[in-house]
C-alpha cells in the first residue's frame, strides 16, 4: 500500500473542515478587540442621497507610544486609526487603507469622512465619494514617521516605524476579521494609497508583504500576531501583513539612489539654466539651485547612478533584454510617449495645447524660472518638447521636457533628499527619517552628503565624514552602518521587489507620476515601473507619467476606482476558479466542473492537452485518462479573465486581464493492480534502432517505422524510451518522423538517462517548420557550471544543479515556438532538510538572473516536473520560503501529529478552525469524510437520495449520495446516515477500504488485530477493514495495546491518516 501511495487525495481542494466555521469569543480585557458598538455615526450626503455611516475610532497596536513632534503634546493618536463603515459596507467589501504621510512627515489621527459632508461619485478629485458609492470600508491611519520623540527624548518616528505603523494596522483589522468582530471588509481585499510620501509608504507595504524584517518593530509596539520565543531568539507571525493593491501617486521613494537619479535626470537641465534667476524661491533663497558647488555636487551624484541600474538586473518590457544604464533614457522617453498618444487620443490636439497655455512663460507660478540671455535657443518655443504625427505617433524631446518642467517649478538643490548639515543645507528634508541611533536626530543616507557632511557638536558626533573619520562606504560596513542600511531598506519598495524571497508584493499596482512633477525624477518612478513588472509575483501594473499633472494625487479618481473595480471583479472569479481546480501537482482521475461566467468578467479556458482533458463551454471539464502502460500526463489549463467596467461618470478608462495557469497530472490507467503509469519510465510505443555516437543517441526512424508508432501510439503520444543509452544526452530524430507524429495530432516523450521531454504536437510542428537541416537534436545536459557558465550566473547559481536544454538543427538552436507547450522531468533526490513543496525550477539568463518557472516536485517518481515554452539554462533550486510556515499556537514541533498537520495544511486538504488554531484534538464527521473522496473524484453528478436525514441542497448531500451508489458507504440502516455524527476510527477505516476498493487497488494487506486487548470491541463489520487498514500502517494503536476502534477519530489522528494513505 505505501508503495502505491494515493497522490490524488491532494485533490482535495479545501477541506470541508473550513466549511463550518468556528466563532472565538472576543476577551473584553483584549486590547486589540474592536469596539462592539461603533464610536459614532456620520450622517452624509452621497450624491445628494442621505447615508449613515459609522466610524470605529481605535489603538491599534496594544502597547502605543505616546510621542510629539515640535510643541505640541504627548499623544498616542500617531498609532490610532478610524474605520468607516457605511450603510451599504458588506463582509465582501474592500477596504481602502489611506496613509496620509505627506514628505513622509507623521501623521496624527484625522477624520476624512466628516459630518455633513457632501460627497460625489461621479467627480475625478473626490476619493471618499467613489469609495462610499462603491460600498468600500474605508480606514484612515495615523502613523509615527520622522520628527516624532517619544518622552525619553528618543526619536521614535525613524524608518521602519512607519511602515511598521501601517503593517501594524492591517494586523489589527485581520486579527479582529478572525474574531468575527470587523462589522464590515474583506480583509482578503485591502487596498493602500497615499500621495507623495504617503505614495512611498504605500509601495513600501505594497512590496514587503509579511517580511520578517518587520517582525521585531511589530513585537515591540504589541501588533497583533508577532509572538517572540526567548529559548532561540526568534520572532514568528501567525498574521499576515500583505495587501492586495495600491494606488499610489508620485511615491517619493529609492531614498538610497535618489538623490543620484535626480541629478542623472536633470544635471544637463542645471547646466542650461544656470545663471539665471528665479523668483519667489524658497531653495534659492540662501543658496543657488545653480551654484558651482552644487553643479560639482551634481556631476559626482549622476556618475554614481548608472552603476546602480546595472546592477539590479531588471529586464524590459520583452522580458528578455536587460534594461541597463545606456538604454534607460530611451526607456523612459517610451513611457512618456506613451502617455502623450493616450492624452492625444482621449484631448485631441487643441485641449492639449490649451493645457500647455496654462504654463506660459509669460506668467510663470510661483517658483517659475525668469528666463535671461543665457537661456537655449528654443526656449521661446517650450511646448516643442513634444509632437505627434498623423497617426497619432508621439515623439518627445527629453531635455525639453526637462527644460519645461524646470522652467515651470524650479529644481530642488543638490543633493534634493539629503542635504542636511551639508553646506548646501535649506531645511530638514527626509534625513530625520533615519538615525541608527534612536538619541539621533537625522543621517545623510546616501554617499554625497555623508561625506561632505559639515556639522558639528555632541548631537552630531555619529554622524558624517568629518565626525567619524570614516568615508560612506566603510560606515555602511560598520555595526551603525548597517543598521542604517537596513533602515533605508525598510521604506523602499525595490529591494523586496527584486527579491522572491523576501515579502509578498502585492498582486495589483496602479502608480501615477505627473508629467511636470520635479519632486523626485522621472527616473525613480521608471525605474520603481520595470522592478514591478520584473516581479513574477504581480499580476497587473497600470503605470503612467500623468499628462501634465504635477505633485499631487487623486485627480484620476474615476480611471482608478475603475481599475479597481476590475481587479476585483478579476480576483473574485479567480477564487471561485482556483476553488474548482485541483491543487498544483495533483493526480486527477476524474471530471470535474470549472465556472465559466462572474460577475464583470469574461473567463476563457485552454487546455494544453485537449484530447486528454477537454473543456466544454458549460464548465465540464472532461478527464480521459492515458490507456494501461501509457505515460501520465502533465496537463496545464490557461485561463484568462478579462473585466472591462464604465466608471461612474460613464467613461470607459481601459481593461484588465490576467491570465493564469493551474497545472496537475493526468495519471495513466491501472493494469494489474497498478496505481497509475510512471512519470519516469513511460513505456515505448514501439522498439526503434538508435546507435550512440559520443553523447547522441541517433535514432533510425524509417517511414513504415514512423507508421508503426502513430498507430500504435498510446494515450495521445508516442514514447520513445533511451534510457538504457547510459551515454546519451541528446537524441537526434529525423525531422520526417517529427512532422509525421505532428501532423497526426501526437504528442511525442523522449526518455533520456537525464531526464523526459515532452513535446506537444504545437511544439513539434514549430521545430519542423524552424529546422534546417534534416534532423533535429534535442538535449537535456548536466552542466558543469565551473566551464559552462560566466562568472555572475556561477555566483548565483552556487552548487545548484543546472540543465541546459536545447533543441537544434543543422547546428542551428531553436528557442522559442509559439503556442505549445515542453514538459520536462528530471530526477531530483530530496536533501535530508528539504522538503517537496520547497523545491523549485528557475530559468537562468546570460546575465545571472533568474526567473522562476512553474513546477512540482513527483515524490513518487522522485523528479522535478516543469512545463516551460522556450528552452535555456534552467536550474533546479531549494526555496525555503515555499514551506510551510506554522500558523497553528497548538501544534508545536515535536508534537507527534506535527508533520500530518503540516501536511495536510501545505496541500490544502486541512484547514485550522480559525488562522491560529487546528484544534487537534476537534472532532471530525461522516460528512466531512465522504466529501473528501467525492471531490477527489471530481464531484459527480448524483440523482437521487437514499438517506432520510440527508437533507437536499447540504454541503455533503451530493457526496453522500455519491458515496452511497457506489458502495463506499452504507449508512446506519433505517435510511440513516448520520452526516453530523462524528467519525470513528472503524468507520473511517470502512470507508477508506471501501474507497481503495472503489478504486480498483490491492485490498489483500491483512493484520493480527488479537494483539490488541480491546478487539473484541471490533464491529464484526469492521474487523476485515481495520485488519486492512492497520496491515498498511493507516491506522495503528493508540498505545497499551488499545485499538480504540469505536474512539473518535481525532482531526490530528485524520491528518495522521490521510498522509498516511498517500
Amino acid at each position: 500500500m505505501r508503495r502505491k501511495k494515493l497522490i490524488a487525495l491532494l485533490l482535495s481542494l479545501v477541506m470541508v473542515f473550513s466549511l463550518l466555521p468556528m466563532m472565538a469569543l472576543a476577551d473584553s480585557t483584549d486590547p486589540l478587540a474592536l469596539p462592539g458598538t461603533p464610536s459614532g455615526t456620520l450622517e452624509v450626503k452621497l450624491d445628494g442621497d442621505d447615508l449613515n455611516v459609522d466610524y470605529y475610532t481605535v489603538t491599534y497596536v496594544a502597547d502605543p507610544i505616546p510621542a510629539k513632534g515640535g510643541m505640541g503634546d504627548f499623544s498616542t493618536d500617531y498609532q490610532k486609526m478610524h474605520i468607516y463603515v457605511s450603510e451599504r459596507a458588506t463582509k465582501d467589501s474592500p477596504i481602502i487603507l489611506m496613509v496620509n504621510n505627506g514628505g513622509w512627515m507623521p501623521s496624527a489621527l484625522s477624520h476624512k469622512i466628516t459630518n455633513e459632508g457632501e460627497y460625489a461619485s461621479d467627480s475625478d478629485t473626490d476619493v471618499i465619494g467613489a469609495a462610499l458609492d462603491a460600498g468600500y470600508v474605508i480606514v484612515n491611519m495615523g502613523t509615527r514617521s520622522r520628527g516624532l520623540k517619544d518622552e525619553a527624548g528618543n526619536y521614535v518616528g525613524h524608518s521602519p516605524a512607519v511602515v511598521t505603523d501601517v503593517k501594524a494596522g492591517i494586523r489589527y483589522l485581520r486579527y479582529n476579521a478572525g474574531l468575527g468582530l470587523l462589522p464590515a471588509g474583506n480583509t482578503d481585499r485591502i487596498i493602500v494609497t497615499g500621495t507623495s510620501g504617503g505614495g512611498g509608504l504605500s509601495v513600501a507595504v505594497a512590496a514587503s508583504g509579511n517580511s520578517p524584517d518587520y517582525y521585531p518593530y511589530l513585537y515591540e509596539i504589541g501588533a497583533a500576531g508577532v509572538s517572540y520565543d526567548n529559548d532561540n531568539g526568534s520572532y514568528t507571525s501567525t498574521i499576515n501583513d500583505d495587501v492586495f493593491a495600491t494606488v499610489a501617486y508620485c511615491p517619493i521613494t529609492d531614498f538610497d539612489h535618489a538623490d543620484q537619479a535626480y541629478e542623472w535626470t536633470y544635471y544637463e537641465t542645471r547646466g542650461r539654466l544656470k545663471g539665471e534667476t528665479v523668483q519667489d524661491s524658497v531653495y534659492a533663497k540662501d543658496y543657488p539651485v545653480f551654484a558651482d558647488e552644487v553643479m560639482a555636487a551634481s556631476a559626482e551624484l549622476k556618475a554614481a547612478y548608472p552603476a546602480y541600474v546595472n546592477d539590479l538586473g531588471l529586464k524590459l518590457e520583452d522580458g528578455k533584454k536587460a534594461l541597463t544604464a545606456d538604454n534607460f533614457e530611451d526607456a523612459i522617453i517610451a513611457l512618456l510617449e506613451k502617455e502623450v498618444e493616450e492624452a492625444y487620443v482621449k484631448r485631441g490636439k487643441s485641449l492639449m495645447e490649451g493645457d500647455l497655455q496654462a504654463y506660459e512663460g509669460s506668467n510663470p507660478p510661483r517658483g517659475a524660472l525668469v528666463f535671461g540671455t543665457n537661456s537655449p535657443d528654443w526656449v521661446d518655443d517650450i511646448h516643442a518638447w513634444y509632437s505627434i504625427d498623423e497617426s497619432g505617433k508621439a515623439t518627445i524631446d527629453y531635455d525639453k521636457l526637462l527644460y519645461f518642467v524646470a522652467r515651470n517649478t524650479e529644481l530642488k538643490t543638490t543633493p534634493a533628499f539629503s542635504n542636511y548639515g551639508t553646506p548646501h543645507q535649506h531645511f530638514m528634508n527626509e534625513d530625520n527619517l533615519f538615525g541608527a541611533l534612536p538619541t539621533q536626530e537625522y543621517s545623510p543616507f546616501e554617499f554625497w552628503s555623508w561625506n561632505n557632511h559639515s556639522a558639528v557638536g555632541a548631537a552630531v558626533y555619529n554622524i558624517g565624514k568629518n565626525n567619524t573619520g570614516s568615508d560612506w562606504d566603510d560606515y555602511l560596513s560598520s555595526e551603525y552602518g548597517k543598521i542604517l542600511k537596513q533602515q533605508m531598506k525598510m521604506v523602499n519598495p525595490i529591494p523586496y521587489l527584486i527579491d522572491d524571497n523576501d515579502g509578498d508584493s502585492a498582486p495589483y499596482w496602479y502608480v501615477r507620476h505627473g508629467m511636470r512633477d520635479r519632486d523626485t525624477s522621472f527616473a525613480v518612478e521608471a525605474l520603481l515601473y520595470y522592478a514591478m513588472i520584473n516581479d513574477s509575483s504581480i499580476r497587473d501594473v497600470n503605470f503612467k507619467f500623468a499628462w501634465l499633472q504635477g505633485h499631487g494625487g487623486n485627480y484620476d479618481v474615476q480611471e482608478a476606482y475603475e481599475w479597481t473595480v476590475e481587479i476585483i471583479n478579476i480576483a473574485e472569479a479567480f477564487d471561485d476558479v482556483t476553488d474548482a481546480m485541483p491543487k498544483s501537482g495533483a493526480r486527477v482521475t476524474g471530471n470535474f466542473q470549472v465556472p465559466v461566467e462572474a460577475s464583470g468578467v469574461d473567463i476563457k479556458y485552454s487546455s494544453s492537452h485537449p484530447n486528454i482533458v477537454k473543456i466544454e463551454d458549460d464548465g465540464a471539464v472532461v478527464v480521459t485518462r492515458p490507456s494501461a502502460g501509457s505515460y501520465d500526463a502533465v496537463v496545464t489549463i490557461t485561463v484568462t479573465i478579462g473585466s472591462d467596467k464604465l466608471a461612474n461618470d460613464g467613461k470607459n478608462y481601459g481593461a484588465v486581464g490576467e491570465t493564469r495557469t493551474f497545472e496537475f497530472i493526468v495519471p495513466a490507467r491501472s493494469s494489474s493492480g497498478d496505481r497509475s503509469g510512471s512519470t519516469v519510465k513511460p513505456p515505448t510505443s514501439g522498439e526503434v534502432k538508435y546507435i550512440v555516437s559520443g553523447s547522441i543517441a541517433i535514432v533510425d526512424m524509417p517511414t513504415d517505422k514512423v507508421n508503426e508508432l502513430i498507430k500504435d501510439a498510446k494515450g495521445g503520444q508516442v514514447v520513445l524510451d533511451l534510457s538504457k543509452a547510459t551515454s546519451a544526452t541528446s537524441v537526434q530524430l529525423p525531422k520526417a518522423a517529427l512532422n509525421d507524429i505532428a501532423k497526426a495530432d501526437l504528442d511525442i516523450t523522449l526518455e533520456l538517462p537525464t531526464g523526459t521531454i515532452t513535446l506537444d504536437n504545437d511544439i513539434a510542428a514549430s521545430i519542423v517548420k524552424q529546422a534546417d537541416g534534416d534532423d533535429v537534436k534535442i538535449t537535456i545536459n548536466p552542466v558543469d557550471t565551473g566551464k559552462a557558465l560566466n562568472a555572475r550566473q556561477q555566483a548565483v547559481v552556487g552548487d545548484a544543479p543546472v540543465y541546459d536544454i536545447t533543441v537544434s538543427s543543422n547546428n542551428q538552436q531553436i528557442t522559442s515556438f509559439g503556442k505549445g507547450l515542453i514538459t520536462i522531468s528530471i530526477p531530483y533526490t530530496l536533501k535530508p532538510d528539504e522538503e517537496p513543496a520547497g523545491v523549485v525550477v528557475w530559468y537562468l539568463d546570460e546575465d545571472g538572473n533568474l526567473e522562476r518557472v512553474q513546477a512540482m516536485y513527483d515524490t513518487r517518481a522522485k523528479t522535478v516536473v516543469f512545463t516551460i515554452d522556450h528552452l535555456s539554462l534552467y536550474v533546479i533550486g531549494y526555496d525555503k520560503a515555499a514551506t510551510w510556515k506554522n500558523p497553528f499556537i497548538d501544534v508545536k514541533e515535536g508534537d507527534w501529529f506535527f508533520d500530518a498537520v503540516r501536511f495536510v495544511s501545505q496541500n490544502g486538504m486541512m484547514k485550522g478552525t480559525d488562522t491560529t488554531t487546528f484544534a487537534p484534538g476537534g472532532t471530525t464527521t461522516r460528512g466531512m469524510i465522504v466529501t473528501i473522496l467525492h471531490r477527489l473524484e471530481g464531484e459527480p453528478i448524483v440523482s437521487g437520495n437514499p438517506f432520510s436525514d440527508v437533507a437536499a441542497g447540504q454541503w455533503y448531500t451530493n457526496a453522500v449520495v455519491w458515496a452511497a451508489e457506489n458502495e463506499i458507504v452504507k449508512g446506519y440502516g433505517n435510511d440513516l446516515f448520520g452526516p453530523d455524527d462524528p467519525i470513528t476510527r472503524e468507520q473511517m477505516a470502512v470507508i477508506l477500504k471501501n474507497y481503495a476498493k472503489f478504486k480498483g487497488y490491492d485490498t489483500s494487506a491483512k493484520a493480527d488485530l488479537t494483539a490488541f486487548i480491546d478487539n473484541a470491541a471490533i464491529s464484526s463489520w469492521a474487523v476485515d477493514a481495520l485488519s486492512w487498514a492497520n496491515a498498511e500502517g493507516l491506522i495503528t494503536g493508540m498505545g497499551n495495546s488499545l485499538l480504540a476502534p469505536q474512539g473518535k477519530a481525532e482531526r490530528a489522528q485524520v491528518a495522521t491518516i490521510l498522509m498516511r494513505f498517500i
